[in-house]
C-alpha cells in the first residue's frame, strides 16, 4: 500500500521538566484513494481494508457490495467509528438497530459487540 504522506511528529512537551529532549515519531499521516487497497474476506461478502492501528484505535474500509452483509463481531480493546461514504445500510449496535445513509456516521465503543452490516437498497 502507497502511503502519500510520511512525516516526523514531535510529542507535545512535558510541563516537567524531566524531558528536555522531544523524540520525532514517524507516522502516516494521509493515504490517497488508490493506495486504500481493499482485501476479501474468508468466507464473506465484504473486503476490508485496514490503515490504522492503535492500542486502543483503529481505522480502516469495510466495502459491502449490495446484498452484502458482515457478520457481529466482538470489538475487544478497540474504540471504532464508522462512516458511510455512499449507499445506505442497516446497522445493530447494543440492540438498537437503524438504517443510515451517506455522510452518516455511528461508533462502537470498546468491548462491546461489533454490528452486523447489511447493504441496504433505498433511493435518496
Amino acid at each position: 500500500m502507497r502511503r502519500v504522506q510520511r512525516t516526523s511528529l514531535f510529542p507535545l512537551p512535558s510541563t516537567s521538566h524531566q524531558s528536555a529532549r522531544l523524540t520525532p515519531t514517524v507516522a502516516e499521516i494521509a493515504y490517497a484513494h488508490a493506495a486504500i487497497q481493499t482485501r476479501e474476506v474468508h468466507n464473506s461478502t465484504f473486503r476490508y481494508a485496514k490503515t490504522l492501528t492503535l492500542p486502543f484505535f483503529g481505522s480502516g474500509m469495510v466495502d459491502l457490495p449490495p446484498q452484502g452483509q458482515k457478520k457481529k463481531k466482538n470489538s475487544r480493546k478497540m474504540q471504532m467509528v464508522f462512516f458511510v461514504f455512499y449507499g445506505r445500510v442497516v446497522v445493530e449496535v447494543a440492540g438498537n438497530v437503524f438504517s443510515i445513509g451517506k455522510g452518516g456516521m455511528w461508533q462502537v465503543p470498546r468491548g462491546w459487540c461489533l454490528p452486523p452490516l447489511r447493504y441496504c437498497p433505498v433511493s435518496f
